[in-house]
């Protein structure tokens, strides 16, 4: 009967230190996952940020382009010919 109260004992004990060693190797994966996404948010906040400052330099190209096409259509119209 001791040999089984002790097994019994040796299978809980292994069973507790598997869910510990689960246990702690899932906080790790958790730790893991919010590094991850933390970075992700990084990246995504980078990626906006270029997107809109292109955006804006080719506003300021086209206005740019714009201003030289008027400029040279005034120039035109303003010579002798």
């Amino acid at each position: 009967m001791q040999t089984v109260r002790r097994a019994v004992a040796l299978c809980a004990g292994e069973l507790g230190s598997r869910l510990r060693d689960r246990d702690c190797a899932i906080e790790a994966l958790k730790v893991q996952v919010n590094a991850l996404i933390g970075a992700l948010r990084k990246e995504q906040a980078t990626q906006d940020l270029l997107s809109r400052q292109i955006t804006a330099m080719q506003s300021a190209r086209v206005t740019k382009t714009n201003l030289e096409e008027i400029s040279a259509i005034n120039l035109r119209r303003w010579s002798p010919p």
